[in-house]
């Protein structure tokens, strides 16, 4: 799949279980909201990790030189970061629900690597 073409599903995706996670509930008290949206950072750093990217500066850094056009809120890696501590429990939320299968009988997972743990002795 083109990185585009997933980008824009991530987004969507992201946006569909963002709004039943959240729904009308405020996630912040006080202060400006922020230019970048919390359903944008969190498919930025969804994004940015299938990737291969793990760190948050590695995530800005990716994002800034190669989706700036696409995100030309970014701002500043300080500010993005923080962005990215305060939505880390709805972001765990967003991924259990889209790393979760489809319920279905004829779905299993094995794990087919044997791993030496013991050795049969008397």
């Amino acid at each position: 799949m083109e990185p585009e073409v997933y980008l824009i599903w991530l987004y969507c995706e992201v946006e569909r279980i963002f709004q039943d996670i959240v729904g009308q509930k405020r996630l912040r008290c006080r202060g400006p909201m922020p230019e970048l949206g919390d359903i944008e950072v969190i498919t930025i750093e969804l994004f940015a990790e299938y990737q291969g990217y793990g760190r948050d500066k590695q995530i800005w850094l990716y994002t800034h030189e190669h989706w700036h056009t696409w995100f030309p809120s970014l701002g500043s890696y300080k500010n993005f970061t923080k962005h990215c501590a305060n939505l880390s429990s709805v972001k765990t939320l967003i991924l259990e629900r889209l790393m979760t299968p489809e319920v279905t009988d004829d779905f299993y997972i094995v794990d087919g690597l044997p791993l030496p743990i013991c050795k049969f002795a008397r």
